[in-house]
Parts: structure tokens; sequence; C-alpha cells
């Protein structure tokens, strides 16, 4: 290809410098100068007619040549376009030279998310859904997400039932789909194999992303993008069944999640065929426009806190998703689900660098498109007044991963020409350098996927000050359900109609700021707060999703004698539940317990309801004797251990309660017979 375009050069300065000569003479002529005696004299007719030629000759040149170029720059891996315009290849998507950048770009992303296999479901969302497969809980009748909600959910429970693995596992296949997707979306829009693949590792390897494939109900955003991609590729094809084909895709994807309505904007920054080149984009654009008017117009329900307002939050939001995407320093920079008011210190430097790569870069088609699907990818959600989600940056961050792509690779080849012009001045060869742009970009791209692993790591692994609680609200959620669960099905038996109670005494729980993370106390902190493992099992929820022989469950921080018949757990800070048992028996496990953890008011209090249950139960009497005596009340504590003596002083409470009234003058008191 680079002899043929020399030798085209090579003709066409031949010809080029055969116009200017004749140029020449025909002005020496209209001067009155004579030529030699041997030179041939043209009329003016000939000369007309051998400019002209001379003229079209030169254009075919001009445009036989620019073709060789094009067509040497879509074989270069390391070279990229040039252009306002992103336009069409008729070449195929996939060729069989692109399988190994597009299979490095799938293991890489692979290896960075392959943390999120091992995780539970994510509640309440994911628990809801299922509830809903089980025929548990109605279902809304809504199109709104029923293909990834409804249907897929129904699918998944009845192919694999309860277990989050395949989820989650079928969750990371369709992540990496769609990095295949952009890759090859990329390569049909003339982009350079490197800045294909550098995109798609970007996007398939960003850290954020481990909360949306950690969840099953992330499959809402997965198969909505992958959908998009799809139909913004049909319309590309110059066949009229094209954008039918593109019409269906997209009505699938908003049929998955309505927050790529607007991504049929992207169309208007890509060059399609001329043939129905409207149809194409309208047909796309049109559904996404129906749709949001009837989102806004009849809000599906269920999404109601979902308020919309156009002022300062647009702003706020742009900047945070912006600081988010960029960020490498903070495992969890979206700790809480809102705008950073500060994050505008961040967002300024990530546009400015957009503009100035716009501004520099000579591969303006890209950047365009990148910057539009950006843009575009976030429309919807800019406008929320309160909720600012990680799963929101995942049909929008194709188009910064386009950008940074486009820019590093632009960026390595000068670096790489500029070395290697200071070594070998006299070195006409591209290989080294090609290879250089390789080595570089590589590296950057390796370097971001260990860093996003690490990410993930400590955003697993972080850990609410003083607690063994995860700091990740989803994390959190996730291992407080699991533990609860686990400790469920290792203690219950399978009898039908059982009912449980989970006890947490009031007074015992810990209260901790979602942002910071730090510990409040006093009469102020539970103002706002909330039972942790009740919101993480989705109130009853979860249990009777596991668990369908349980008849009911209650959450509760005050026992009645409405429970008596009910099987009692104590809940733990990590969701863990100790099994006490039902009856009076239950009571006296529970009791030792609290009072082994110090709980005395917490002891006292429960005791004495339970034993306006059970009056004659000596092991319960014993334990409240015990509690009110750490709690200084002496003369009650000798008062109930005299009982217990007079009553049953035969039974191991009533020799236990001799022995420490014997003893009474001491400072301790047992807590009786084990």
């Amino acid at each position: 290809m680079e002899v043929l375009a020399s030798r085209l050069m090579r003709i066409r300065r031949v010809v080029t410098a055969a116009r200017m000569v004749l140029k020449l003479r025909m002005c020496m002529a209209a001067r009155g100068t004579a030529f030699r005696p041997a030179a041939v004299a043209m009329s003016q007719e000939s000369r007309r007619c051998f400019g002209q030629l001379a003229d079209s000759l030169a254009t075919a040149l001009d445009h036989v040549v620019d073709r060789g170029r094009i067509a040497e720059s879509r074989l270069d891996t390391g070279g990229q376009m040039t252009g306002v315009g992103v336009s069409l290849t008729k070449s195929r998507w996939i060729q069989p030279r692109l399988l190994l950048p597009l299979a490095a770009a799938v293991l890489l992303t692979a290896w960075v998310q392959r943390q999120s296999l091992p995780a539970f479901f994510s509640s309440p969302d994911d628990l809801v859904h299922l509830q809903q497969a089980a025929g548990l809980r109605p279902t809304l009748p809504s199109p709104f997400r029923f293909l990834s909600q409804v249907m897929y959910f129904r699918m998944m429970y009845a192919l694999v039932g309860l277990d989050p693995a395949p989820y989650h596992v079928l969750s990371l296949l369709v992540h990496l789909v769609n990095v295949g997707l952009l890759f090859s979306f990329l390569r049909s829009c003339r982009a350079s194999i490197l800045v294909s693949w550098l995109a798609s590792s970007l996007f398939g390897s960003f850290p954020l992303f481990f909360p949306v494939l950690a969840s099953a109900v992330g499959m809402n955003d997965e198969l909505a993008l992958a959908f998009t991609i799809v139909s913004l590729m049909l319309i590309r094809l110059e066949s009229g069944w094209a954008i039918l084909a593109a019409g269906a895709a997209f009505l699938a994807a908003i049929l998955c999640k309505e927050s790529v309505v607007s991504l049929p904007l992207v169309a208007l920054a890509m060059r399609l065929p001329d043939h129905f080149s409207a149809a194409r984009r309208l047909t796309l654009i049109g559904m996404g426009v129906v749709f949001a008017a009837a989102l806004l117009a009849v809000p599906p329900q269920g999404l109601s806190p979902y308020a919309v307002q156009l002022g300062p939050n647009v702003f706020h939001n742009l900047m945070t998703y912006a600081a988010w995407s960029v960020n490498l320093v903070r495992p969890i920079p979206d700790l809480v689900s809102s705008f950073d008011p500060a994050a505008w210190h961040v967002g300024v430097w990530v546009y400015g660098l957009i503009l100035a790569s716009w501004i520099a870069l000579r591969d303006r088609g890209l950047i365009q498109l990148g910057a539009a699907w950006w843009v575009v990818g976030l429309l919807p959600v800019l406008i929320l007044e309160f909720q600012t989600y990680r799963h929101y940056l995942y049909p929008a961050l194709p188009g910064l991963a386009v950008i940074a792509a486009t820019g590093m690779s632009s960026l390595a080849g000068s670096l790489v020409r500029l070395t290697g012009s200071r070594k070998n001045p006299g070195n006409g060869s591209n290989r080294a350098p090609e290879w250089g742009v390789v080595a570089i970009l590589v590296a950057c791209s390796l370097a971001y996927a260990a860093r996003a692993s690490s990410l993930i790591t400590q955003r697993i692994q972080a850990r609410v000050p003083g607690t063994e609680l995860a700091l990740d609200p989803i994390v959190r959620r996730q291992e407080v359900a699991r533990n609860a669960l686990a400790s469920l099905a290792q203690s219950l038996n399978t009898r039908s109609g059982a009912r449980i109670a989970v006890f947490s005494p009031e007074g015992t729980g810990r209260v901790f700021g979602a942002r910071s993370g730090r510990q409040y106390a006093g009469p102020a902190a539970t103002r706002g707060a909330y039972s942790l493992l009740e919101a993480s099992l989705d109130g009853d929820g979860a249990v009777r999703l596991f668990f369908p022989s349980i008849d009911s469950i209650a959450f509760i921080g005050k026992w009645t004698p409405r429970y008596a018949d009910y099987d009692l757990f104590l809940a733990s800070q990590d969701g863990r539940l100790l099994h006490a048992g039902p009856g009076p028996e239950g009571h006296v496990t529970l009791g030792r317990f609290l009072l082994e953890q110090g709980w005395y008011t917490q002891t006292r209090d429960y005791l004495a309801v339970v034993l306006e249950r059970y009056p004659e139960e000596a092991n319960i009497r014993l334990l409240y004797a015990s509690a009110v005596f750490k709690l200084g009340d002496r003369a009650r504590a000798v008062e109930e251990l005299d009982r217990i003596v007079r009553t049953s002083p035969d039974t191991d409470a009533g020799r236990a309660a001799a022995i420490i009234l014997r003893a009474a003058t001491t400072d301790s008191v047992g807590h009786g017979p084990k």
C-alpha cells in the first residue's frame, strides 16, 4: 500500500509540473515573448483542452491517493482516523485479526470483575424481584423494565432457583458481551484497533461497576446497553430491514431500563448511509422521545421517590459523575448515594481535558462521538434531585472511555515519534513507533486494571471502624442477609407453620453515620436510624422466600406474651442469629447471653416481662435476680433469691440461690446453673 501510494504521488507531481509549465508558457505568450524555433506552436484551443485534461487527471489522482491513505489507515493498528465525522465502513465488524485484541479486552475485564461472583443477593432490589418471581409478592402491571426484571427473574428462578452464583455469572457474561459490542461498534466507526481495544478495556475494568455486577438487578443496565449498541450498529447497515431491526433492538433496550432513552442521540454524531439516513436516526430518536414523554406523563408505580428538578442538582450531578469516573484513589467514592457539592473541583478538569482534546487532537470525530455518548447517556439522570447512583454510569461510560482511549493513543504516538526522531533521525520505518505505541497503551491498560482490581478489593474489605460491618452499604446488606439466612438454615427444623421472633433489645444497637462511618451516641442518634437486619432481609420477605415453611417472622425490640409460642433468636451486629429456642428454655438461654454481654438493664426489663408469663420458672427468676443485683438493687435481688429458695428448694436454681444468699455479703452474683 505504501509503494502504490508513493507511485501515485510521483505521477501526480509530474502532471502538476506539466500543468505549471503550460500556464507559464501561456503567460509568456501573452507578453509577446518568442519561443525558440524548435518549439512547437500550440493553438489557444489545444492549450485549453490540455489544461482541462491536466486538471481532471490531477483531481482523479488526488482522490485515488486519499482512498489509498484511508485504506492504509484501516490496516494500521496504531493509526488514527481524522475528520469531523465518523463515517461508515463496509468491512466486517469482527475480522480474524481482531480476535486477539478483543480476547485481551474480555479477559482483562473478567479478571478485574471476578470479585463480583461470590457475592450474595443485594437487598432490597434482588430480593423483591425474586419474591415476585416466586409468586410471594404481586408484580406491578407496567411495561417498564418488563424484560430485565419480570421475565429475566422468572426465567432464572425457574432454572436455577435461589443460588446467587448463576445470576452473577450470567451478569458478568453479559458485561463481557458489552465489552465486545463496544469494541465492534468502534471498529465499525473506523477507530483504530488500539483505540477500540483500549476503550473497551477501560469500560470493562471500571471499578464502580462492581456493585452493578454483584447485584442480580444490575442486569437492567447491562441488557439495556447491549440492545442499544446493537441498534446503533444496525442503523449503519445499508439494507432496509436494518432500520426495523434497529427499532426492535432499541425497543428491547428501553423495556430493560428507561435510562437509555436518550442514547439514540448518539446517531447525530455518526455518519450513516445516505439511503434513508434521516429515517435511520428518527426511528430510534422518535422511540426515545415517545417513551420519555410517557415516563414523565405517567410515572410507573415504585418510581415515585425519583423526584426531578432543573436546578443546581443538574450541575452537581454532572460534576459528581465525572469525578467518580476518573477516581483512582478512594475505593468507595459513592459511599452516599447523592451528589457531592465539592465534586466540581475535579469535574471541571475532566471537562476541560475533553475540550482540550477536541481542539488539539486530530481525531475530532471520535472525540465528538465520545463526548456525545457521555452527555446523552447521563441526560435522563442529571435532573434527578436526590438520587446519584453508580449504576447510572453504565450506559454513559463508553463515551468517556472512547475519549480517554483516543487521547492516550494520540499522546503515546506523539511521545514515540518524538523519542524515535531524536534517537534515529534518518530512520523512516514506522514499525518501531507502532510497537512503541502498543507497548505504552498495553502498560497503561494493565496498570489501570490492576488499580481497579485493588480498589474493588479495598471496597469489599473496608469495615466500619470498631465493627465487623462492611463500610460499603451494598456489601454490608449482602453480608448481613447472608449471615442471617445461614443462621436460620442451621437452626430451624423443617416443620411447617413455624413462627420466629428476632430479638434486638432496645438500647443495644449502635448507630453509624452513612457518610462518615463514625458512631453516634445519645438520644439524637436514633433519629432517622433503621434496623440493618430488617432492611437487609426486606422485612420478612427474604425469610419467606428462602424458608417457605416459616409461617411468620417478627423483628422485636421488646418481648411481650404474644410471642410466647415463637422460636426466639437474638440478633447480632453482623446479622448472625443466636438460636435460643421456644418456651421457658429459650428465655433462659437468651437471658444468660444478655447477662454475659453486660446488658444488665436490658436483661432486667426483658426478664421482668417474661416472669409475668412464667412466674414459677426458677431459672428465669435467678437470672432476673442477678441482673437487678448488678444494677445495685441489692434488696430486690435478695428478695427474689429468697423466693426461689422457698418455692423451688430441690432444683438446681434453688440450691444455687441458697448458696448465693449465704454469700450475699460478696460483690458478685452467679448466673445460675448451665
